[in-house]
């Protein structure tokens, strides 16, 4: 499910490949500089970053959703943990369909990345992929580091 899996974040050009048809930043359209960095050198790099191009909801992002369209059958998401309740859950739908609540606050948290595998199908489909608050948490952050897919 996971061989030759691609990776979508926030400069993903959607003429590249031809599997995605759309994507739509919503209220996801800062950029987290928190994500932490490799301890080792990373493409000729010291001190590379994890996941610089990924997408943040702030406080002030609002309901609107981060929309996807792909052609595939395998999806996971990897989104950071927090330790500061400045940071809140989103929903995450699969074709209208609610998959799963995610949540960016955990208590042990230290901006680690998290994944969370929401699809693993036999054959590549068209699909549409929404993540936006949950309900109470608009006003609170939420960093996507990026999507898995193929």
């Amino acid at each position: 499910a996971y061989q030759g899996i691609k990776m979508i974040d926030a400069k993903t050009v959607v003429a590249d490949d031809a599997a995605l048809k759309s994507i739509e930043a919503g209220g996801f359209t800062e950029t987290d500089s928190a994500t932490g960095s490799f301890q080792y050198e990373y493409n000729g790099a010291k001190g590379a970053a994890w996941f610089p191009d990924n997408w943040m909801h702030d406080d002030d992002g609002g309901s609107e959703a981060l929309k996807i369209t792909a052609n595939c059958k395998t999806l996971m998401f990897v989104y950071k943990l927090s330790n500061s309740s400045s940071y809140g859950s989103a929903d995450l739908y699969i074709d209208g369909v609610k998959k799963e609540t995610l949540s960016c606050y955990d208590k042990s948290g230290w901006n680690n990345g998290k994944v969370y595998v929401a699809m693993t199908e036999d054959e590549a489909a068209e699909h549409v992929i929404e993540l936006k608050m949950a309900d109470g948490d608009e006003e609170k952050k939420f960093t996507l580091l990026a999507i898995g897919y193929n």
